[in-house]
């Protein structure tokens, strides 16, 4: 039986026959969670606690002139 989307975030699911499960890319986490917060629609996050990743950049990098 394949589960039921709400509407408010279907856009951003596809179904994997493979796996018999919808799908979502990570880009678009923040959107879906956004999305079901505000229609006040519970769900199950999965998502463990994660940690600010911290990154410098290793060399300059101009844009080149357009």
């Amino acid at each position: 039986m394949m589960p039921v989307i709400p509407t408010c975030v279907a856009e951003f699911f596809t179904w994997d026959a493979r796996s018999q499960n919808f799908r979502a890319t990570g880009r678009d986490y923040r959107a879906i969670v956004e999305a079901l917060r505000a229609q006040r629609l519970g769900f199950k996050d999965d998502v463990v606690g994660f940690s600010k990743l911290e990154l410098s950049v290793a060399r300059e990098v101009r844009p080149y002139p357009h």
